[in-house]
């Protein structure tokens, strides 16, 4: 009774921002972005069209997370503070575009994956006592594209994200992630009227992550860990054991890295039509040195087209990714007081193919704008780690949304509304019967958390409002969120969530 009358609460506030104060929540540096399709892209060149908008912004934001309905690694609660800076400046031969951002957030009773993106990586440490988290993020995007010719453009962007994240609860932890990707492109424009345009682009990037965990005191408890290689399937042990990988001797953590080579290719015609073409190959690795677990080759296709008729504005996105996980046989041999590395070869364990496509639509009016999306991904994923048993799962995720943005004089307001829903089907395979064989371990209320978090039918509901005082262009915005699970729900605590936001900025 308590969570349907939160939510009623929540939803009526949300109504009353919207109609009351006829705003919308986007500012004109972010609706100047999107009025230039070339800015959907990977961005080098495509800074150079439209260059009669010229124009930056500076914001500060607040906010506050709390609910029961939450993936694993979530907070119970958490707050989050930042700061953002961006702008996009034309000048005669060249134009510029740069931004800086800090944010900070801490989260109450959080434990499970203990990196910082769970999933990105094919294998994943767990830890199982509760604690305040804190993560730090420094973000830094900057991009030139300069005028080589009449018909000829040479551009390069530069994007680094830094984090660090802590836990100080044993078991503790500490993080550091660093993702890099560098963007060099060469564009042709027909003529001075740029009625098509296309751009060859470079691509080099490296994204890596250390899991440094360690247990303070010797009266303190026994901690359990949990190294999961695929479909919750891996080793659980004590977390200095040398199945999570998590302290071992001559390793300093849990090193992650994945260096990122690619290309692309982008063309528009005029500003109706723009397409975007893009190719990576990954190559992933886990440990360092000699000690080096694992190996996780991938490659993704990204294809966006877009289409830009009077007020009408149709996007289709299509992302596909393959990825493989081959685990090394390591054999630690002393011999003579020195001792030796021997590697017998890499076993596959784990292959996972992923497909997401996302049409989307949008109207713009002169006091109103309206979205429409749909999102359908589908994932096919295979566990081999234990001859001769082979795991087989398959996802799939569904997810539509409306949202209608109304602004006029000194207010905007958007309101949002948005549901998802997921299937998730497994099945088991011995290839051979052989005997004195086990199954591989599983980590079976990981799997159930996951599961329904997965799998749970929802509704989201968003309202946002930005009013403009007259202050030098100044603005201030606040936003309600809440989230409701439709179906009951045994491992995740409730079915209901919200958070709340405020920011104060300024354009310039």
């Amino acid at each position: 009774m308590n969570a349907r009358h939160n939510l009623f609460t929540i939803s009526l506030l949300a109504a009353i921002l919207c109609f009351a104060s006829t705003a919308g929540a986007q500012s004109p540096y972010e609706r100047a972005l999107e009025q230039n399709l070339w800015n959907l892209g990977l961005g080098v060149n495509g800074i150079r069209q439209r260059q009669d908008i010229s124009l930056a912004q500076a914001l500060v934001y607040g906010t506050f997370e709390q609910g029961d309905f939450r993936a694993p690694w979530e907070a119970e609660s958490l707050w989050k503070a930042g700061a953002r800076s961006e702008a996009l400046r034309h000048l005669d031969k060249f134009s510029l575009s740069g931004s800086f951002g800090f944010e900070e957030w801490q989260g109450k009773g959080m434990c499970g994956p203990m990196s910082i993106e769970p999933g990105y990586f094919p294998i994943e440490a767990w830890e199982f006592s509760p604690g305040v988290k804190t993560l730090q993020t420094y973000a830094v995007d900057g991009a030139i594209s300069v005028d080589i010719s009449d018909n000829l453009r040479l551009g390069g962007r530069f994007l680094m994200d830094s984090r660090n994240y802590s836990k100080r609860k044993d078991l503790r932890h500490t993080n550091y992630r660093l993702d890099m990707e560098c963007r060099g492109g060469l564009a042709w424009h027909s003529d001075e009227e740029e009625r098509a345009v296309i751009e060859l682009i470079s691509i080099l990037g490296k994204t890596s992550e250390t899991i440094t965990a360690e247990q303070i005191g010797t009266a303190a408890g026994i901690y359990d860990a949990f190294l999961d290689k695929g479909l919750m399937y891996g080793a659980y042990e004590l977390w200095n054991g040398s199945g999570v990988h998590l302290s071992e001797s001559g390793v300093s953590g849990l090193p992650m890295r994945e260096n990122v080579y690619g290309a692309a290719l982008e063309a528009s015609f005029s500003d109706a039509l723009f397409a975007s073409l893009q190719y990576r190959y990954k190559d992933g690795s886990a440990g360092e040195k000699e000690y080096m677990w694992f190996r996780f080759p991938a490659e993704t296709v990204d294809l966006l087209l877009a289409a830009r008729m009077s007020s009408h504005t149709f996007r289709l996105s299509v992302e596909g990714l393959s990825q493989q996980n081959w685990e090394n046989v390591l054999d630690k041999v002393s011999s003579g007081g020195i001792s030796t590395v021997n590697s017998y070869g890499y076993n596959l364990i784990f292959q996972k193919r992923k497909l997401n496509l996302v049409p989307s639509y949008e109207y713009s009016a002169k006091l109103f704008t309206l979205r429409a999306f749909l999102d359908y991904s589908l994932e096919k994923s295979l566990s081999s780690q234990m001859y001769p048993y082979l795991f087989e799962q398959d996802y799939s995720a569904f997810s539509a949304g409306l949202s209608l943005r109304y602004h006029r004089r000194a207010f905007e307001c958007e309101l949002a509304l948005s549901c998802f829903d997921g299937r998730l089907d497994e099945s088991e395979t011995k290839v051979a019967e052989v005997l004195g064989t086990s199954a591989p371990q599983r980590y079976a209320q990981g799997f159930s958390q996951l599961y329904e978090w997965l799998c749970a039918s929802r509704g989201h509901l968003s309202a946002e409002l930005l009013w403009y005082p007259g202050l030098k262009n100044c603005f201030i915005g606040l936003g309600l969120d809440a989230t409701h699970c439709f179906v009951p729900v045994s491992t995740l605590g409730g079915r209901d969530s919200f958070s709340g936001n405020i920011l104060i900025g300024i354009n310039f």
